[in-house]
């Protein structure tokens, strides 16, 4: 009756409804107008107006640039579907920065993008002191940090050193996380500008909690990290929750059990640096790209099992889920 309820949307009492509907029950709009939301639900319509407006006469300058900072020896997987989220996003210009013995993989399977190889040993990276990667980071519209980067202290060191010299907007990850934990400074640098992409796992470790004791809060805490923090916080899972800087807090009802396999959040960061790098804010990229990502899952379900779900999947049934979202409303 006029509004969805937690247990529509959370679980496990969510896994116990069926079809739901929404129905006016004719309340007051003098009463709605005072009511303050316990939380506010994505829907297509108020996601259109978050797409990024692209221009007719545009060129890959006028999309955005997005820098990719991701891979290592055995994880390269996690590097090529960010990148090519980022391009189904509609990004003008994707760069891969990786280890430098692995450039060759990145070269042979991604056409599209740019590549920078960086001093690496045994396939993780130890720095990035390479002169087109100081360039490219002038240059960088969006800075995508983290799938597969693996956690020895030499990467979680160029981790925190590569988000201390940048500037602008940054959508961190995976094994970027990591390279927070202790060093709160460098998540203050961070301030308006970020947007984290934690599974309860990674945000637990983060907080000293555990995965069940994040995913029991989900809401509070995704709503408290977000404000104390100053960045947009994306706490994947069902639901996953979107928590800003000025305390809105976001559901985001798409998806499916498909997307619980590794590499699909590697697919969302893509999307969400993609989105930013088209002009929306870190705020609107995260609600756009974890819509659509969804999205995606949903429409691959329609004709085929969702246990299924490969990630490379989602990344051909985005297009048509972004294509949805421009159409309605």
């Amino acid at each position: 009756m006029a509004f969805l309820k937690p247990a529509h949307l959370f679980y496990p009492a969510a896994g116990y409804c069926g079809n739901t509907a929404v129905v006016d029950v004719a309340y007051p709009e003098s009463i709605l107008r005072k009511a303050e939301p316990w939380a506010r639900v994505c829907e297509a319509a108020g996601i259109r107006k978050r797409l990024p407006v692209r221009r007719s006469d545009g060129h890959k300058g006028t999309f955005g640039r997005v820098l990719v900072v991701a891979g290592s020896i055995g994880m390269t997987g996690a590097a090529i579907l960010c990148c090519r989220g980022a391009l189904r996003a509609g990004a003008g210009l994707v760069t891969l920065a990786g280890p430098a013995s692995l450039d060759s993989i990145f070269e042979a399977t991604l056409p599209e993008v740019i590549t920078i190889p960086l001093p690496d040993e045994g396939g993780h990276i130890t720095g990035a002191e390479d002169p087109r990667f100081r360039e490219a980071m002038e240059r960088v519209d969006v800075l995508a940090i983290g799938p597969g980067l693996s956690r020895t202290p030499a990467v979680l060191g160029a981790v925190r050193t590569i988000l201390e010299q940048s500037s602008g907007p940054v959508v961190l990850d995976a094994d970027g996380l990591h390279a927070l934990m202790g060093h709160d400074h460098v998540l203050a640098g961070l301030g308006g500008r970020a947007v984290l992409t934690p599974h309860p796992g990674e945000l637990g470790a983060l907080i000293s909690k555990t995965p069940d004791g994040v995913s029991g809060a989900r809401r509070d805490l995704t709503h408290e990290f977000a404000r104390e923090h100053g960045v947009v916080l994306v706490l994947k899972g069902r639901p996953t929750a979107i928590g800003l800087p000025d305390g809105n807090l976001y559901l985001n009802p798409t998806g499916n059990d498909g997307l619980a396999t590794g590499g699909t959040g590697d697919v969302l960061t893509g999307l969400i640096a993609g989105f930013a790098a088209g002009g929306g804010s870190p705020a609107d990229a995260a609600l756009v790209g974890t819509y659509v990502h969804g999205m995606a899952a949903e429409a691959y379900a329609r004709d085929r099992a969702a246990r299924s779900l490969m990630p490379s999947d989602l990344l051909d049934r985005i297009p048509g889920a972004i294509r949805e979202v421009e159409g309605c409303g």
